[in-house]
């Protein structure tokens, strides 16, 4: 839910801050909105990957759902992070 209301109220204008965020201050934000709207995308196809906690979708109770949401969000975060990292690097080194 935050990440679907910061990108949809940065986009309508009503999410703004004092200054305007750039460069590395501007990474964590990112891929935290990342995270958010993306964790949606495994909590949908849980029942399909039930097997990344060795389980299936008759013993799977919400301990094994908050595993899955955890790895995912992990994966989701580093890899937002990790891309904007090197865009950032990629686009100073253009310059």
């Amino acid at each position: 839910m935050f990440g679907l209301l910061t990108a949809s109220g940065s986009y309508l204008g009503l999410v703004r801050g004092n200054s305007p965020l750039s460069g590395r201050r501007r990474q964590l934000p990112e891929a935290a909105v990342s995270t958010c709207i993306g964790v949606l995308i495994p909590f949908a196809l849980r029942y399909y990957l039930w097997w990344l906690v060795g389980s299936d979708n008759t013993a799977a109770g919400l301990s094994q759902l908050l595993q899955l949401l955890a790895i995912a969000a992990v994966a989701i975060f580093s890899t937002a992070y990790i891309c904007g990292s090197l865009w950032r690097m990629h686009r100073d080194h253009v310059r």
